[in-house]
């Protein structure tokens, strides 16, 4: 289970990751999804700045705020958008 690069993440999703778990998501992060199949909710969370997934959890157990772990085509789409910003 592979993170996605840091060098991706916009400066709010890195702020973003240092907050409390009851801070709201800063203005570029879009809810898409939110499981409550276990013990804690998790809510997801897409930022229309550097495309990376953010997870926002209640359960005391797990980070607060976390990157999402990717799957290679989640990869490969980040490289194709940091290239074209280069």
């Amino acid at each position: 289970m592979g993170l996605q690069a840091a060098a991706v993440r916009c400066r709010a999703c890195q702020l973003q990751i240092c907050k409390s778990r009851v801070q709201g998501p800063h203005a570029g992060l879009t809810e898409v999804k939110t499981d409550e199949s276990h013990p804690g909710r998790e809510t997801f969370f897409s930022c229309q700045a550097c495309g990376i997934t953010l997870i926002n959890s209640t359960d005391l157990a797990k980070q607060g705020w976390r990157q999402a772990p990717t799957t290679p085509a989640v990869t490969q789409l980040h490289k194709q958008r940091a290239a074209a910003h280069a």
